[in-house]
């Protein structure tokens, strides 16, 4: 049986792109930017965390030798990851 995905990371640096200088006396070192709309940003992290969850469960389940010591090892990621899911599910609810 085929595996239905590849789990290969496909975050890799992009040619000519660089990392932006900053200022090592300013109070925000980091700058993070997004969307005005929380509920919309919530409700697609929460979908992210859904599939993420769904590839690897279905990851180890088509396996071509289904291996009971990686379904045991990744359980609590995995139950993590559902959970997490539905948490900011219902936090986008609250924000719409």
């Amino acid at each position: 049986m085929d595996v239905p995905y590849n789990l290969i990371s496909t975050i890799s640096p992009e040619k000519g792109k660089k990392i932006d200088d900053f200022d090592k006396h300013s109070k925000y070192i980091v700058k993070i930017s997004a969307p005005t709309d929380l509920a919309e940003t919530l409700y697609e992290y929460s979908e992210n965390f859904f599939e993420t969850a769904h590839i690897i469960t279905e990851f180890i389940l088509y396996a071509e030798h289904l291996d009971i010591g990686k379904l045991n090892t990744y359980f609590f990621s995995i139950a993590f990851l559902y959970r997490h899911c539905m948490e900011i599910g219902l936090k986008a609810i609250g924000f719409q």
